[in-house]
């Protein structure tokens, strides 16, 4: 049985995701920019390094670019958000399949960084409220049509004031 109040526990599992995420983003850096190339600004991880073999080390990459991509999928990302991920990892294993090109290629597409900044920004929107109500639009509305009509009056009436003075 949990002692933690019903009201907490979504605000809970938000935390817990947003830790995990973060954890998968210092990895997700440590694959693709943790080192830097002294006198550069060029930045390659340990994708990049295993990339170095030939076939052999994309393959190993893009398999460990997949367990990012299962995380997203178990943290609810959307299938959309999971697509996207899925050709940013393709499109690294293919390019990075060709010798030398796909090194330099590697270190400047950086598909585990990316995959990490869709699936946060796919989680906070799922945070965020979706919409308003259609109470809540016509509410606006009417407040707004009524703001509109007293500001209207109350220039009208002004007007009418100031052409009065000028008369009298």
């Amino acid at each position: 049985m949990s002692t933690t109040p019903a009201a907490f526990s979504g605000e809970t599992q938000i935390a817990d995701r947003n830790d995990r995420n973060s954890a998968l983003r210092r990895f997700a850096v440590l694959l693709d920019s943790q080192f830097t190339i002294p006198g550069t600004k060029f930045s390659l991880g340990l994708d990049s390094i295993i990339g170095l073999v030939p076939v052999a080390g994309d393959a190993v990459g893009a398999l460990i670019s997949a367990g990012i991509l299962i995380h997203a999928a178990r943290n609810g990302a959307r299938k959309r958000t999971l697509v996207r991920m899925a050709k940013n990892i393709l499109v690294d294993g293919a390019v990075g399949a060709v010798p030398l090109l796909g090194d330099f290629f590697d270190m400047r597409w950086k598909a585990n960084v990316r995959n990490i900044d869709l699936l946060t920004q796919d989680l906070q929107t799922q945070n965020m409220p979706v919409g308003r109500s259609p109470r809540q639009v016509a509410g606006l509305f009417i407040t707004a049509l009524l703001c509109t009509l007293f500001l209207a009056l109350g220039l009208f009436l002004w007007l009418l004031m100031q052409a009065l003075k000028a008369i009298f």
